[in-house]
């Protein structure tokens, strides 16, 4: 089982991931949306810059054919935008005065434009306006084309990144699959690291896939988008640092319990600050970054000392390497482009890492497994009787102990002892082998009557116990068992009887269950003995 502060972190994560989905739920009911249909020839638009203020004004002159390519392509980031032909508006976005207060950003946006086909020669205006200050995101590479064209453009220029986000979208799917399999066989620890590894991959996916733009063809609302991303990469440390907390047993562990927490902490702040209109998360992602700084570097010390003990450990840690030395190229080329989606470093880094995860997990469940299944044949060996298939005289001084310690909670209402009739004369007339069916034959018999309802025990060479847990007609049952044994005697070349004698729980006269037993002993040996003297009367 997981330790109670994974548990806990495991539960706050889960509240976090409702809280995001819930919330981009009701963006999505209050928010109007204009789906950009996903569908030969493209080419790029020349542009000019202008400084126009507080906005971005870039020009280009249509060229000639246009009357045949009537749609343009282009990206946006955190910015409003405005397309005129020769001063007349075809085009705006990011302009929605109904939207809430609190949602400054249209988020990262690729734009489909349709074009007059009288515009052939006229100037084409983009204006691009701030939002943030001084902030105006990507340059706006102008493709122009036919729409299928542009929009097979765009697909070819995701294409690559979205191939990998496939991949670890697949992978963290398998691996919540093998947790459902896992935890259904009772495997918890294995099952809650799948876990860690399944959310860690969706998340990233989904960040991924928001940063290429290709999510826009499905849910088509920047500013829905921007959320969708901000969630899922103020989340995707959390189950990261949660899986390595699964790890290690050391010193270091505690820190990924911090961390995880710190992330979760970091996000219902940033969305406080953002629904209260002070700040946007754009503007404080700087806050997180510097805490997925720090976590790397503790990440870097925790495995380089865990590993020099730890043989899991020293498997695992240059993919961890790889996935964080990803993770801060991510960064710096983030601030090297000027606070621009890259959504470059990580996915590859990630795809790596997450593919030796999941061998390296798997390879560790069926480790486990096999540990697990070999323990329990050797504790078979321990406390069954070979011969007979009953448990044997071990078990049975173990369930006792159990009982007289008060750690076993089932209520006895009584026992049954078995005895074979004349076992020395089977043994010596008819050989061992026969004697050794007759043990068989015994337990047989025994297990078909009282089996449902009690546990059998082989406690001495051809004696057996069953302690009965459930209520039954005790004369019954042992007229039955006599007419078992019966049957089986008339079905084979030997004398094969059993003496028997039960006793009922008697909580005013017993002491314990030693006491109930003990009468069932003297009642079978009564029984034994009255049989003799018939056979030599």
């Amino acid at each position: 089982m997981p330790s109670g502060s994974g548990k806990y972190l495991t539960k706050w994560f889960g509240i976090a991931v409702g809280i995001a989905i819930a919330f981009l739920c009701l963006l999505c009911l209050n928010l109007h949306t204009d789906r950009v249909p996903w569908g030969h020839s493209v080419e790029p638009l020349a542009v000019s810059e202008k400084n126009a203020g507080d906005r971005c004004v870039y020009e280009a002159y249509l060229p000639n054919a246009f009357d045949k390519k009537q749609t343009i392509l282009f990206k946006t980031t955190h910015t409003r935008v405005s397309v005129k032909i020769s001063g007349m508006e075809i085009y705006r976005y990011g302009f929605d005065e109904s939207s809430p207060s609190f949602l400054k950003s249209p988020g990262t946006y690729w734009h489909l434009v349709q074009i007059p086909k009288q515009s052939a020669g006229d100037v084409l205006t983009l204006e691009i306006s701030s939002v943030y200050r001084n902030f105006y995101g990507n340059l706006p590479l102008i493709s122009y084309g036919n729409r299928e064209g542009c929009i097979l453009n765009l697909i070819l220029q995701t294409f690559p990144i979205i191939m990998i986000d496939v991949i670890i979208l697949f992978t963290g799917i398998v691996c919540l699959i093998l947790h459902i399999i896992v935890r259904i066989r009772e495997d918890w620890a294995s099952a809650e690291n799948f876990l860690y590894v399944g959310a860690f991959s969706l998340l990233i996916a989904i960040w991924s896939v928001c940063q290429s733009g290709f999510l826009q063809g499905i849910l088509p609302n920047g500013k829905i988008l921007y959320f969708l991303d901000f969630f899922s990469f103020y989340l995707f440390p959390v189950p990261f640092n949660l899986y390595l907390y699964s790890l290690f047993n050391g010193p270091y562990k505690k820190g990924f319990f911090r961390f995880g927490t710190a992330y979760l902490i970091n996000m219902s702040m940033t969305l406080l600050i953002q629904l209260s209109g002070w700040k946007d998360m754009f503007e404080l992602i700087s806050v997180t970054h510097l805490l997925m700084l720090g976590n790397s570097m503790y990440i870097f010390h925790a495995v380089s000392a865990e590993s020099r003990q730890d043989q899991m450990m020293r498997r695992l840690k240059y993919p961890i390497y790889v996935v964080m030395l990803f993770a801060v190229m991510e960064l710096t080329m983030y601030y090297i482009r000027g606070l621009r989606e890259t959504s470059i470093f990580l996915p590859f880094g990630t795809l790596v890492f997450i593919l030796t995860l999941i061998l390296l997990q798997v390879e560790k469940y069926y480790q486990s497994r096999y540990e697990k299944n070999r323990l329990r044949d050797l504790e078979k060996l321990a406390n069954e009787d070979v011969l007979t298939g009953a448990h044997n005289r071990n078990a049975y001084e173990n369930r006792i102990s159990q009982v007289l310690c008060g750690n076993e909670k089932t209520r006895f209402y009584g026992s049954v002892m078995f005895d074979v009739n004349d076992m020395k004369e089977i043994n010596d007339r008819f050989g061992h082998e026969i004697g050794d069916e007759a043990l068989k034959n015994c337990y047989r018999c025994a297990e078909h009557v009282f089996g449902a309802y009690g546990t059998g025990y082989r406690i001495g060479g051809d004696e057996f116990i069953f302690l009965i847990s459930k209520k039954i007609a005790f004369p019954e049952k042992m007229a039955q068992f006599d007419k078992k044994v019966e049957e089986t005697a008339r079905s084979v070349e030997y004398p094969f009887s059993v003496a028997a004698g039960y006793s009922c729980f008697e909580p005013g006269t017993d002491r314990d269950i030693r006491n109930m037993t003990r009468r069932s002993d003297t009642v079978m040996y009564a029984n034994k003995a009255e049989r003799k003297r018939k056979a030599q009367g």
